[in-house]
């Protein structure tokens, strides 16, 4: 089984430090797609700087805090996981991250530290939805595609998953996560 991390075990929101005219104005997704790629997080600050001088302070202050973007664990998802563990399937981490970032975050680490691994996009420099990043995960952790099962908040990354012939599903709340997994016979209801 493998966990998203950001929205599926842990919250995570950059609003909680950037104003919305800085998401919106500096493309926030996009460059941030940057770091999950495994630019180094210096080079995107001073780039940023560059381009968008006028938000200079909200972009330092991303790079220096960007711990506060990660909040709440989402527990009944841990608890899920937990769960599956318990009956003997292997749970991992696959998120589009910086590894850059990851550490800083003492709840992302706790969070970390219960899984069998975890593979970061920013690590290896290939993220999400790419087949690649798939491949490379059934290479690190020994999966095999067809009993493979994803979790993923985002539906272009459960399509890039199912692509590739793991089977998926779209997180959208922790009691949708149970019954569907349920509905798999992979937990017990």
């Amino acid at each position: 089984m493998v966990f998203d991390l950001g929205n599926v075990l842990v919250e995570w929101d950059p609003r909680r430090l950037l104003s919305d005219a800085y998401i919106e104005q500096t493309h926030f997704f996009l460059w941030n797609a940057e770091l999950d790629r495994g630019v180094p997080f210096e080079e995107l600050v001073a780039r940023m700087r560059d381009e968008f001088p006028h938000f200079a302070d909200e972009t330092q202050k991303f790079h220096d805090r960007w711990e506060e973007t990660v909040g709440s664990p989402f527990a009944d998802v841990l608890e899920m996981a937990a769960a599956l563990r318990a009956r003997g399937v292997r749970t991992y981490v696959l998120s589009n991250s910086s590894a850059e970032t990851l550490p800083r975050s003492p709840v992302v680490q706790e969070i970390l530290e219960q899984f069998d691994g975890a593979l970061i996009s920013g690590a290896v420099g290939l993220t999400k939805p790419d087949a690649a990043i798939f491949r490379f995960a059934e290479e690190v952790f020994g999966l095999d595609p067809s009993t493979t099962w994803f979790i993923d908040d985002s539906e272009v990354n459960v399509d890039g998953a199912l692509a590739v012939g793991w089977n998926a599903i779209h997180f959208r709340s922790a009691a949708g996560l149970k019954a569907d997994l349920v509905g798999a016979g992979l937990l017990l209801g």
